[in-house]
């Protein structure tokens, strides 16, 4: 029996005004096509009657501005967070049982971000800008399929947004003092302001998704300063920090060493596969090669031979590189095997975001 998923509902998805993507993969969720961030509705089209894509048992899409939706994806099926989401995000008309009989509710986008557990106390995600979604009517290799639970595509058009102050933007800081709100404030003193605010940057640094998310929360602090930095002073405090997290010498207070970061969707992605590989590759990469737009060779015959991952042969690093590349945490500039001096470059996205 076929799991033809992606070329059974391509066409209705596009007529609702979503793109769709075909998907795969081991755990069925990963975009089966070159550059799935470029594709159009021409695209998706044509590929829904290609041959190859004939068996895709998946469909997904980029959730925030390129379709107009954003999911809030509860990560369990107890009817009591799917209540608790609906209670706090809002009612929607459109909600969908995942394979594994967990829910997402979807709304209308309204400039979310893609949030990983925004409130603790819920196994709860945000999936808005940069967030890719399972949907009906996919089929997992494990078992089970994606079905709308109520409304359907019709009811994309009429969706509400998530409620106002729903989402809040985290804001971790280095020192804090109580307000009259009871709430965390950053404090600034006079003559201290640029320290304390690359501070901050720094420690938000860590686990943002990007620089704009990071420009964002300090902003934030610094408005509600009795005399806030002027924006341009802040914006250099925020260009520095990022750029200690891109070459991955972001110092981390209290710890001696430098710190190595890797966006938790690389963990995530290991754990949901099984395969470590990936993850011990790009550590290897951010190490060493995290300067944006530095071109570096990876020979899978090197590094077996260097022993860089214990016990990882050269086909082992090959299959790493290429997945990698498929997920987006590398980008391959040119495509060598003309004789020994013609390695394969690469270099780091200049945006990281796993697919």
């Amino acid at each position: 029996m076929t799991m033809a998923a992606f070329t059974d509902a391509a066409v209705t998805w596009i007529a609702a005004g979503v793109v769709p993507l075909p998907l795969g993969g081991v755990d069925g969720k990963r975009p089966l096509v070159s550059h799935p961030a470029k594709l159009g509705r021409r695209a998706a089209l044509d590929i829904a009657s290609r041959p190859q894509f004939a068996d895709a048992p998946g469909l997904g899409f980029w959730c925030g501005v390129r379709n107009g939706l954003t999911i809030v994806d509860i990560d369990s099926p107890a009817d009591a967070e799917l209540q608790h989401a609906l209670d706090a995000y809002g009612p929607t008309p459109v909600l969908v049982q995942t394979a594994s009989g967990k829910h997402h509710a979807y709304y209308r986008h309204a400039g979310e971000r893609r949030r990983i557990r925004p409130d603790k106390g819920h196994p709860i995600d945000i999936l808005g800008e940069g967030g890719l979604a399972v949907a009906p009517p996919s089929k997992r290799p494990a078992g089970g399929h994606y079905r709308f639970l109520r409304g359907g595509l019709d009811d994309l058009r009429h969706l509400p947004t998530i409620k106002r102050g729903a989402v809040v933007e985290p804001v971790t800081v280095p020192q804090t003092r109580k307000s009259a709100s009871g709430t965390a404030d950053v404090v600034a003193e006079i003559g201290q302001r640029n320290n304390t605010m690359f501070r901050l940057a720094c420690a938000l640094a860590q686990t943002a998704e990007d620089r704009d998310a990071l420009l964002d929360q300090v902003r934030m602090a610094n408005s509600a300063q009795s005399a806030p930095l002027p924006d341009e002073e802040l914006q250099r405090a925020v260009d520095s920090a990022w750029r200690y997290r891109e070459r991955g010498s972001l110092m981390v207070r209290g710890v001696v060493e430098s710190s190595l970061i890797l966006p938790a969707s690389i963990a995530e992605h290991a754990m949901a596969t099984g395969n470590l590989d990936v993850a011990g590759l790009m550590m290897m990469v951010r190490k060493y090669h995290s300067e944006p737009g530095k071109l570096f060779a990876l020979s899978p015959v090197a590094l077996a031979e260097a022993n860089k991952i214990r016990g990882r042969g050269a086909n082992r690093y090959r299959y790493a590189i290429r997945e990698a590349i498929d997920l987006g945490l590398l980008v391959l500039v040119h495509m060598g095997g003309k004789g020994k001096r013609d390695p394969s470059l690469y270099r780091c996205p200049t945006t990281l975001r796993v697919r």
